[in-house]
């Protein structure tokens, strides 16, 4: 399997705590397993074979930090960013999953970054609700699902920077700054990832409290205006309002 680096896509597994748990290395060809973290958990993640680039416990002290040092650091045109925790590939077909092999997924990934670089638009991301089925005859266009286990950014079309404020939920920001200024995000459904979202050590888990998701919450309204963003906390959800 061709490594994405060979054309031209720099890809980043941002990891905290997470040196003994990260599975995302094995459906990557090696060139491409890059772990960003804290230098003061280099040598965990060195000591168990990954290759890391590492920045001071400051400079990327949450997730919205690491993401943006990422995009800024990159020397390619096109970021890739992957969860550590991603455990198997799929496609999605009008009724099951189908296991995709690492090889398919390369494809894919290609795939995605061609349609947003031809679009014009600077970000891709994965669709991430249960079930194979991709038919959504009522919802051509629709955020619902939006996962942060796999984001694709083309950096030349990029308008969006990373909140540094937002602990909890800063993709969500970044996806609505996005839409605010690109009108456009992609949405890949018709593949999938399988990640422990919400139950791994390690990670947003660190210091993740009830109050510090409510005030995350409660920032992102008060940006965006109630009538924009709201969050379901007994569901887990979040839920943009704006009518299409």
């Amino acid at each position: 399997m061709k490594s994405l680096r060979s054309v031209g896509i720099e890809t980043f597994i941002p990891s905290l705590g997470r040196w003994e748990e990260a599975v995302t290395q094995k459906f990557l060809h090696p060139d491409d397993s890059v772990f960003v973290v804290r230098e003061s958990e280099k040598d965990h993640y060195q000591g168990k074979g990954h290759t890391v680039v590492s920045y001071p416990d400051k400079e990327i002290s949450n997730l919205a930090r690491t993401r943006q040092k990422i995009i800024d650091d990159c020397q390619s045109d096109m970021c890739l960013q992957l969860d550590d925790d991603i455990s198997a590939l799929y496609f999605r077909t009008q009724e099951v999953l189908v296991q995709m092999p690492p090889e398919s997924w390369r494809e894919e990934l290609v795939r995605a970054f061609q349609l947003i670089r031809d679009l014009g638009i600077g970000m891709f991301s994965v669709y991430q609700m249960p079930g194979g089925d991709i038919r959504h005859y009522n919802k051509p266009f629709s955020c619902v699902g939006v996962s942060g286990a796999v984001i694709g950014y083309y950096k030349p079309n990029l308008k969006g920077r990373y909140d540094p404020n937002i602990d909890i939920k800063q993709d969500t920001d970044f996806v609505l700054q996005e839409l605010l200024v690109n009108r456009i995000i992609l949405v890949v459904q018709y593949w999938a990832v399988d990640h422990d979202t919400d139950t791994n050590r390690g990670g947003q888990q660190i210091g993740k409290t009830s109050d510090k998701l409510y005030r995350n919450v409660e920032y992102i309204k008060a940006k965006w205006g109630e009538g924009v963003y709201d969050f379901n906390f007994d569901r887990n959800v979040t839920r943009f309002k704006v009518k299409r």
